[in-house]
């Protein structure tokens, strides 16, 4: 039997690159890459190389809390916790509940009794967030309808405009790593939740 380590378990015709998903950067973004040899024979290093430097990718950490839009973050290397798209500009946060935000309790900012939304995770949209509190059976949401209220008190400080609501957006399971070739790549899914959003936003300021 042959024993390469490219071999996953050592079963002939099994290789690691079958099961890893690599990026290169192209003007700042990440884009897959489908061939681990491939992209190895395009530059300096080996497909040993490549794969280590993915696996060895650190993300950012995810803010515990949301407490004002001067103090949330501008960008993030983190996925969409809905599409899994990368979040080009500001994320937006998916909170759970309200709380102290003890982490902060020191800073002469944030004084004794001031509340803080509780992070569950970043979304490249508005209705990305909405998407996945509706479809996904997360046991940090328990009170669907309120856990919407609390990202639309979110959106509404970001935005400086107030949303009582916020819209759905386009499924995930129209991504075409579920139906195929006719489906939506995430990039594409990504781009049809903002554009819902934008359009969203300039209805609601035709009727204000």
């Amino acid at each position: 039997m042959n024993c390469d380590e490219n071999h996953i378990l050592f079963i002939p015709g099994i290789r690691l690159s079958d099961y890893l998903t690599s990026f290169k950067v192209v003007g700042g973004l990440t884009e897959p890459i489908d061939n681990i040899e491939e992209a190895a024979s395009d530059s300096d290093c080996s497909s040993e190389d490549l794969i280590k430097t993915v696996a060895n990718v650190k993300y950012d950490p995810l803010p515990e809390y949301f407490i004002s839009m001067e103090t949330w973050i501008q960008k993030t290397n983190l996925k969409c916790l809905y599409c899994t798209a990368e979040i080009l500009g500001m994320p937006w946060p998916l909170v759970t509940g309200m709380e102290p935000p003890k982490s902060h309790i020191d800073r002469p900012e944030h004084k004794k009794g001031i509340m803080a939304y509780k992070v569950r995770g970043l979304c490249c949209s508005p209705p990305c967030m909405i998407n996945y509190i509706d479809q996904f059976a997360d046991l940090h949401i328990r009170d669907k309808a309120n856990v919407k209220r609390m990202c639309a008190q979110t959106v509404s400080i970001l935005c400086g405009q107030t949303y009582k609501s916020i819209p759905s957006g386009e499924n995930r399971m129209r991504l075409d790593c579920f139906i195929g070739s006719s489906g939506m790549t995430v990039a594409d899914l990504s781009a049809a939740n903002k554009k819902i959003w934008k359009q969203y936003i300039e209805t609601i300021k035709c009727f204000q």
